[in-house]
């Protein structure tokens, strides 16, 4: 199965605020670590592509478990 943690927080950059979200998965014992990081203006944005990546991994480990 999939066990993780998924961390979101702010950056400080010279003029604006970086928004990032990191996340460290152990998938069937395989390390999968992943970041992705956008401006704060533009993190409504990337919201679904966050949301699509985390959809993504959980789409592998149940096409992996019904084989």
């Amino acid at each position: 199965g999939i066990q993780g943690v998924s961390l979101s927080f702010y950056c400080m950059m010279n003029h604006y605020r970086q928004y990032v979200e990191f996340f460290i998965l152990s998938i069937h014992g395989q390390l999968f670590i992943g970041t992705v990081n956008c401006a704060e203006e533009n993190k409504g944005k990337w919201a679904s592509v966050f949301r699509k990546i985390k959809i993504s991994i959980e789409e592998l480990e149940q096409s992996r478990n019904l084989l």
